[in-house]
């Protein structure tokens, strides 16, 4: 397995963990995440969001294919009492960090309770709704 699969391994395990600490090791001080529900800026920002939404997700029938700086992973993302839902993260790595991610998902599939939650809990800064 490669370097850049693995540290992708570990940053999704830190985030469903919400180990704080190892995603500050994992992921870049300035790491941006560019969602169709919204767009984060650091690393602080990644772990305001992660604190804010409902626990007890997490993540199945993994595949991770990775192409130098480039580690694709698709996943069937769960949260309890919700239908698996279908996402792909493309996450930029370099130098053992992780410092850019794109994710991809049917928004018309999330829990409105994760939508209440990205709603309420995002930090200063993050946008709502669609990136530019």
């Amino acid at each position: 397995m490669g370097e850049n699969i693995e540290i992708a391994e570990k940053v999704f395990e830190a985030c469903q963990k919400k180990d704080f600490d190892a995603l500050k090791e994992l992921v870049d001080e300035d790491y941006t995440l560019t969602d169709p529900m919204m767009e984060l800026h650091g690393v602080d920002e990644l772990i305001e969001m992660i604190k804010a939404c409902p626990g007890g997700g997490g993540f199945e029938n993994m595949t991770r294919i990775a192409d130098g700086e480039t580690v694709v992973s698709l996943f069937d993302g769960t949260m309890p009492g919700q239908k698996p839902m279908r996402m792909c993260s493309v996450m930029t790595i370099k130098d053992g960090k992780l410092i850019a991610e794109e994710m991809i998902y049917d928004t018309a599939q999330v829990p409105q309770k994760m939508k209440d939650a990205i709603a309420k809990g995002k930090p200063s800064g993050v946008e709502a709704g669609a990136p530019n």
